[in-house]
């Protein structure tokens, strides 16, 4: 059974089949564009059925064009209907819109089949960049696309995120981003050196000098042009020396007493 949505000048339509749902005994197919669908009879052969869609999608879009179905005059017509419909099907038999599509996406549109080596398009590139702003893929899209429904743009969003050339370029620009975010020592002590000779401001005003003293009291510290006094207090009992020899008189007994605390 045929059953799917397809979207027309920003509204969803639902395409089903059905039997005869509010259908003439002699009629093929309905647009009902009240409730957004359009139904095709069902057991119609496939060539028949398409046909059939392609004459009530035409319906469709004039109705979301504002050309409102008429009788005998204005665009909106059956006569007209079933005249360019079947010029319309036979041109979508006869020619490769898939491929028609990728010629023109790929020259500098969206879509188009890519690898991680395929150049990005325009488009693609814009792409990218409002994704790397917001994080947001479906805002991203309609900033590129604005015509287009918010259903829409989510599909589409999600599949050129899917494509290789995309993913790599975002991950580059992150990687990137990232790096350019984390200080590194030098610059740490650029600024450390710029606040302490007071050629940094505050919003410009010149620092306080706690704020430099501070600065060059860690500079100092880095630099090691510091170092802390310490004081050590020790006691050492006396130490007897045992010298070999004749005379036991020989050894010797140090008194070292205490050591100075200054050493």
């Amino acid at each position: 059974m045929i059953n799917f949505p397809i979207e027309i000048l920003g509204i969803l339509y639902n395409v089903q089949e059905e039997e005869y749902k509010g259908m003439n005994e002699g009629n093929l197919g309905l647009c009902d564009d009240t409730n957004c669908e359009i139904t095709i009879r069902s057991g119609l052969t496939p060539d028949r059925g398409f046909e059939t869609f392609i004459h009530e999608l035409t319906h469709a879009v004039l109705n979301e064009a504002g050309y409102r179905y008429c009788d005998e005059e204005g665009p909106h017509t059956e006569d007209f209907v079933e005249r360019f419909s079947k010029a319309l099907y036979q041109v979508i038999l006869d020619n490769d819109f898939e491929e028609i599509k990728n010629y023109f996406y790929e020259r500098g549109g969206l879509g188009g089949t890519t690898t991680e080596d395929t150049p990005l398009t325009d488009k693609q590139l814009l792409f990218c960049e409002y994704y790397l702003e917001t994080l947001n893929q479906s805002e991203s899209y309609r900033r590129v696309a604005p015509h287009v429904a918010d259903t829409t743009a989510r599909v589409e969003a999600s599949k050129l995120m899917k494509k290789p050339n995309i993913r790599k370029y975002i991950q580059e620009r992150l990687e990137s981003m990232k790096e350019a975010i984390v200080v590194d020592k030098q610059e740490l002590l650029n600024f450390y050196s710029e606040v302490m000779r007071g050629t940094a401001m505050n919003y410009g005003k010149p620092l306080y000098m706690k704020d430099r003293i501070a600065c060059a009291d860690s500079l100092a510290k880095y630099y090691g042009m510091f170092v802390d006094k310490k004081e050590i207090t020790a006691s050492v009992t006396n130490i007897t020396v045992d010298i070999e020899g004749e005379n036991d008189e020989d050894d010797i007994e140090l008194g070292l007493g205490e050591i100075p605390s200054d050493l």
